[in-house]
This record gives structure tokens, sequence and C-alpha cells, in this order.
């Protein structure tokens, strides 16, 4: 029997622990292990495969192998996303790709199968597409109201029409509406993206662009001249130096922690509260959880902030579009919402340092293109 080969690398193209930085370009062959939460990654093989052995040998994390009768229900669940991959006899895959835009393999992947001389390797979703951004202008294209969105997808060509910058009031309404082509494409910050396609069975078909807008640094906002600012920041560099930062950042971000709740509230809180507004669906920066609690990195990094300052933090959902208003009326002591560090912004209210580094993405249908 041919030797396996298995080379589960960690692609440069993943998230860059140091800084949350988002890669310029995700290539296809990373890691299925580090891509999904081990309890979450499932296989789909043939049933009675004679290699299933094997396969659990060369793949010790993946929990759960789904066994299917044929190649074909294989495919089927895995554009359903009822499987993350799918180990195919690769010359029946070859044939599939022409009808199924949106299926690829990893190509640093395969196992062969000595007496019927097979080859069988790892089909996946594709998750990006590398149609130019300057592609895109003239397009209707959905945003978060309140975001930095219109601003970068004028960047995009001098030309663009403006007035087909459509606004929605959250992620989940980008999603539908693009969906239902109400919009060529949308954008929003690509953590989010990565997030809800991989997680959401209806988003199927759905591609990130490969080329990102222009991103920038993410941090907390307060009113000016809140003299807590400055024992706000000591408390970022202190969770910096003690490396629990990048804890957070590989929990949330990179999917590296099985638990999707907020450290608990066990101190005094004797200098107060800090009223701190959520969102229900951006994650995983911040959104409500299974359990309807909130949950996600920015929120995670507020309470361990508090904790060293000695603040109990209150949480409250609020649309993002209404965040710097609530703040400079008092609703809010201090706010995020993945609040990308601008000179606009600056202009109502002061900023912590920044915590966090990602950019923003295109994503549209990966068919948009075929017909134009």
């Amino acid at each position: 029997m041919k030797k396996f080969l298995l080379l589960l690398l960690v692609s440069s193209s993943i998230f860059f622990l140091g800084s949350c930085n988002s890669p310029k370009k995700i290539d296809n062959q990373f890691s299925l292990i580090e891509d999904f939460n081990k309890s979450d990654l499932r296989i789909g093989v043939l049933e009675n495969f004679p290699l299933n052995d094997e396969l659990k040998q060369i793949l010790p994390d993946v929990v759960n192998f789904i066994s299917l009768q044929s190649d074909d229900e294989l495919i089927n669940a895995l554009l359903k996303k009822q499987v993350n991959g799918a180990v195919v006899d690769e010359i029946k895959l070859q044939g599939m790709l022409p009808q199924h835009d949106e299926l690829t393999y990893l190509k640093n992947w395969n196992i062969s199968e000595s007496i019927t001389k097979h080859n069988y390797v790892m089909a996946k979703l594709k998750t990006t597409a590398d149609y130019p951004l300057a592609k895109f202008s003239g397009l209707r294209i959905g945003y978060e109201k309140g975001t930095m969105c219109p601003e970068q997808i004028r960047s995009i060509e001098k030309g663009v029409d403006i007035s087909k910058l459509i606004p929605f009031d959250n992620s989940k309404s980008l999603f539908r509406n693009l969906l239902r082509s109400k919009v060529d494409a949308i954008c929003l910050d690509e953590p989010v993206a990565l997030h809800l396609l991989k997680t959401i069975p209806d988003f199927k078909g759905l591609m990130i662009m490969s080329e990102h807008l222009k991103g920038g640094d993410v941090g907390f906002a307060f009113k000016r001249g809140d003299p807590i600012i400055k024992d706000f920041n000591n408390a970022l560099i202190e969770l910096e130096e003690r490396g629990v930062l990048n804890e957070l950042k590989n929990k949330w971000i990179l999917n590296k922690s099985e638990d999707t709740h907020l450290i608990e509230q066990d101190w005094a809180g004797t200098k107060g509260v800090l009223n701190f507004p959520t969102q229900e669906d951006f994650p995983p920066i911040s959104y409500l959880n299974s359990d309807n609690e909130p949950a996600g990195l920015e929120l995670d990094v507020l309470l361990h902030v508090a904790k060293i300052l000695d603040y109990k933090v209150s949480f409250s959902t609020e649309l993002f579009s209404h965040y710097i208003k609530s703040l400079l009326s008092g609703e809010y002591k201090v706010i995020g919402g993945g609040m990308f560090i601008n000179e606009r912004r600056k202009h109502f209210v002061d900023f912590s340092k920044p915590y966090c580094h990602f950019d923003s993405v295109l994503v549209a249908k990966s068919d948009l293109f075929l017909d134009k």
C-alpha cells in the first residue's frame, strides 16, 4: 500500500495571531483541523471505505466521521454543509467541478487505495473568489448603517455609483438581501463574513472576494476627554504583555476554544458599572450566542479590562448605527462594535489604544459574473 500523505500545515493565510490581521488572500490549501472547531469537524466518507481505519489515524482530531453510500451523496452533503469535508474519488470529483463552481479540494492532501488504484482527495467548499474589486463598480452593494463601508467601497474606483450603496440594519439583513438578489454584493468585516459563511447552511454558494477592502485598527470609544481612558489603555497594555489578548483572539477569531461564554464577573466592582452596547448578530466580535447571552471577542476584552480596573459591566443590545449617539447622550460609558479608529470619528469620540486589526471584504454569490 502506498504511503499516506497528509500535510496539515497551518497556512500563512490563517489569521496572524499577534495583530489579528486578516489575510490578503486565503489559500485553498489550508488545514481543515485549523479551520473548524474540533468538535464541529464533520468528515464525510464512503460506507465500508477500506481506508477508514487509516483515515482515523491520520486525522486524529476528527470527532465525527459521517458514512454515506456514494460519492454523489458525499458531495450533496458537502454542498448542504452537512459535512465540512468529504473524502471522494479524485476522478469523480473532477467530473463534478464544472457543474459546481463552489467546490474545490485540498491540493496538498491525498490518500490512495492500492486495490482499486483510485486516488482519494478531501473535497471542500470554496470560501474565496478572485474577482478584482474594480469589477464591482456600478453594482448594488449593501452595507451596515454606521460602518465605514461606504468610504471603503468608494475607494474601489472613482466612478462607483454612490446611489447603489444600500444601507441595512445588521449583518443578517445583509446576507438575507444578498440571497434574495436585492443587492449584488455586501460589505462587512472579514472575521464576521468567515464566521457566518462557515456556520449558517443557508449561506452556501456565497464567496468572499480575495482582494480586500482597506481595513483598520479596532478599539473602544469614549466621550472626548473621559479620564478613564488612561487607566483603560494601561489595562489593555497589561493584557497584551501577559498574552491574554492573544488568548482571546485564539478563542474567538481562530475558534480554538469550544467555549463561547464570557468570563464570570466574580470581582467586587467597587469603581461602579460600565454600560456597554452589544449587537445581536456580529459574530465573533459582538453577538448573542445559542443561549441568547452576550458573547464575542470585544466583550471578553472589555471584561478583562474591567476586572483589572474593578468595574462591573452591564450589557444591552443596540443597533451599531446608534452607538455614537447613545454614547454622547450618556446612555453608555464606552462603546465598541468592532469600530475602526479613524479621523472622522475622532471629531466626536476619543479612542482607546487598538486591541485588534482586520480588513473588510465583499461577499457575493459564486455565479455573480458568470453571465456578465
